[in-house]
This record gives C-alpha cells, sequence and structure tokens, in this order.
C-alpha cells in the first residue's frame, strides 16, 4: 500500500530526460543569442523607399483605371437602358396621330438627343464592341434604382 504514493520508476524516467533537455534548451538560447541584423545602408534604405513609392503610384494608377473603366460601365449602361426606353417609345408611338409630340411626351425633351444615338430598334447607333448586354447593366440599374454613387 505504501507504494502507491510514490511515483513510478518509469514516470521519472519519461520526465527527467525531458527536463534535462528543456534546461538544455533554455540555456543553449540564452548564452547564444540570435545575431542581430546587420543595419541597413543608406542605398537600400533609398531603395526601398522607392520601391514603396512605385507600388503605391502603381497601386494608385491602378485604382484610377478601375474607376474610369466602371464610370464607362455605368455611362454605357444607361445609354442601353435609354436606347431600349427609346424603341419601346418609339413602338408604342406608331400609331399615335402625333407620333414626335408622342415620343416628347413618353421620353422627355431626350427623344431628339437619342433619335441620333439610338436605332429605331432600341440599340445603340455607334455600337462600341465594349458596349455591355442588357443583363450586365443589372448592378448599374440597381444602383440608379437606390441612389447609389451618385
Amino acid at each position: 500500500m505504501g507504494n502507491q504514493d510514490k511515483p513510478s520508476s518509469e514516470v521519472l524516467g519519461i520526465l527527467l530526460p525531458l527536463l534535462g533537455f528543456g534546461v538544455l534548451f533554455v540555456a543553449y538560447h540564452i548564452t547564444n543569442p540570435p545575431p542581430p541584423e546587420t543595419p541597413k545602408t543608406a542605398v537600400q534604405l533609398k531603395f526601398e523607399q522607392e520601391r514603396a513609392a512605385a507600388r503605391e503610384q502603381a497601386q494608385a494608377e491602378s485604382a484610377k483605371a478601375q474607376a474610369e473603366s466602371q464610370a464607362r460601365h455605368a455611362e454605357l449602361c444607361r445609354w442601353v437602358a435609354l436606347c431600349k426606353k427609346y424603341g419601346e417609345a418609339r413602338q408604342a408611338c406608331a400609331v399615335a396621330g402625333d407620333f414626335q409630340n408622342c415620343l416628347e411626351v413618353k421620353m422627355g425633351e431626350v427623344a431628339s438627343i437619342l433619335n441620333q444615338d439610338c436605332h429605331n430598334d432600341g440599340t445603340l447607333i455607334n455600337d462600341q464592341n465594349d458596349t455591355p448586354a442588357s443583363w450586365k447593366c443589372i448592378d448599374v440599374s440597381i444602383e440608379d434604382t437606390l441612389h447609389i454613387g451618385n
């Protein structure tokens, strides 16, 4: 019954070597600290500053290009929507007694401008290669509906 209170020799046989390795590890790191960083030269500092400035300039240019691209996308989407509305108004006004008056009532004063920029079927006259399809303009129509970004 007295042997149960003492730790077994197996446990001591494992813990003592682990404790010894731990002490040696700590002692090694105390006596052998990592070497200090060498101070950077003026040339290295200047190079890093120039690199950081170039990186910031590239990020600014990229952000500007992205903003311009988004603005162009939004503008084209608005034109696509206007021309589509113009085409629908032309169809609705085709049977009206006063066609031009009907267009002006439905489209407002932009009807005369749209006559120059939109085909009768509601497509852009000067359709560029980057003119988005109507379904790609959903983000712009949501922003316009919610008045975001204006």
